[in-house]
């Protein structure tokens, strides 16, 4: 079995209950091992983008045998269930799944970015990951997720305050 971190987003709709019907499609090809708490945070908006409901943000521990660009297929395939369009860069979504990892892979192919890009830039990946894998070391910068967060609290960023939630069997 592989190791798999994903992220998991969304501001439009009952995003809880997407996050629950997500993670029940992604049980027929994961075992989820962990669950972070939501997170409540601002939208990342475009200069010239028109203000958009906040985003709740958390992150899953998976276990697959799956390889890591099939993978990536299933995420995008349970996206497409939830309604996910693909419109504008950062704009409003039903459900934004992430692979953020998958063991310690560094993939640089176009359609497969391992480690995700741009995760040590982004307190909400890091802090929900924090949650699930406090000795996750991003496996090409060597940081560790404490020192991730910290360079990004030091720089302004703020933490937010997770809530518990449940996934329903």
């Amino acid at each position: 079995m592989n190791n798999a971190f994903i992220a998991l987003g969304g501001n439009l709709g009952d995003v809880k209950q997407t996050f629950q019907t997500a993670c029940d499609a992604l049980k027929e090809t994961c075992k989820i091992i962990a669950i972070s708490k939501l997170y409540h945070t601002p939208a990342l908006t475009m200069p010239d983008s028109a203000p958009q409901p906040d985003y709740w943000n958390a992150a899953i521990h998976v276990q697959t045998q799956l390889p890591a660009d099939t993978l990536l297929a299933e995420l995008h395939r349970v996206e497409a269930l939830h309604h996910r369009k693909r419109i504008e860069h950062w704009g409003s979504r039903t459900l934004d799944l992430d692979l953020i990892a998958y063991e310690q892979l560094i993939s640089t192919q176009a359609e497969l970015k391992l480690p995700h890009p741009e995760t040590q830039s982004r307190l909400f990946v890091l802090q929900p990951l924090m949650d699930i894998a406090p000795f996750w070391v991003h496996p090409v910068t060597g940081e560790s997720l404490s020192t991730m967060i910290t360079h990004l609290t030091d720089a302004g960023e703020k933490l937010h305050k997770g809530e518990a939630w449940q996934l329903q069997h």
